[in-house]
């Protein structure tokens, strides 16, 4: 089984401890990096190539979409999973049509998700 590389950018620490968390008790998940600004995210992801990026929208320095778009310049390959604890609509379109792979609001959202090969999609994970 291929392990799946994750950055989380989060700018709440114990936000990104929670998630760290929830994705170490999943075998073929591993968190590769972390950042607390969207100033950051880029240069991280562009250093370790992740699989995945677990996005918070609104992050200090610059925000998810701005974020996701560097990221499909410098990273191609790595899909992008956007957090909100904001349930408006017009953020999960701005996220879609920034390039996201999917959306989810923090306060329903169900971070054991797994990871479909190389066809860029989500489902669900047993259990969730």
């Amino acid at each position: 089984m291929k392990t799946i590389s994750v950055v989380l950018a989060e700018d709440h620490h114990v936000v990104r401890q929670g998630l760290r968390a929830l994705l170490a008790a999943e075998a073929d998940l591993e968190v590769v990096g972390e950042a607390a600004s969207g100033l950051d995210v880029g240069d991280l992801v562009e250093r370790v190539k992740p699989d995945v990026l677990v996005v918070d929208f609104v992050m200090p320095g610059l925000n998810a979409p701005d974020i996701i778009r560097r990221v499909a310049r410098v990273s191609p390959r790595t899909r992008a999973l956007v957090l909100s604890m904001h349930a408006n609509p017009a953020y999960v379109v701005e996220a879609i049509q920034s390039g996201a792979a999917g959306p989810a609001t923090s306060s329903r959202a169900r971070v054991r998700r797994s990871w479909c090969g190389r066809s860029g999609r989500w489902r669900r994970a047993p259990g969730t």
